[in-house]
């Protein structure tokens, strides 16, 4: 996977993605549409993350526009 760096990847708005993998408590996403082929991570969660599995759809924002401080806000059904 490619990590996020400041010239490729934006950190503004609120971004439809997919969980990519869970190691331990950390998380990681893609967003398909702002960033495709990235991975973001370890990101934050609003949620426990002992439930998640990877595949889950989500929305995810970065913390002050920084790409490198993804944060999960929700789960989508």
């Amino acid at each position: 996977m490619i990590r996020p760096n400041r010239p490729t990847a934006t950190g503004s708005g609120v971004h439809q993605g997919v969980v990519t993998r869970v190691d331990g408590t950390d998380l990681y996403v893609q967003l398909p549409r702002a960033s495709p082929g990235l991975e973001y991570g370890p990101c934050l969660a609003c949620e426990a993350p002992t439930a998640w599995a990877a595949g889950q759809r989500v929305l995810v924002a970065f913390v002050e526009g920084r790409v490198d401080e993804p944060a999960i806000v929700c789960r989508l059904a």
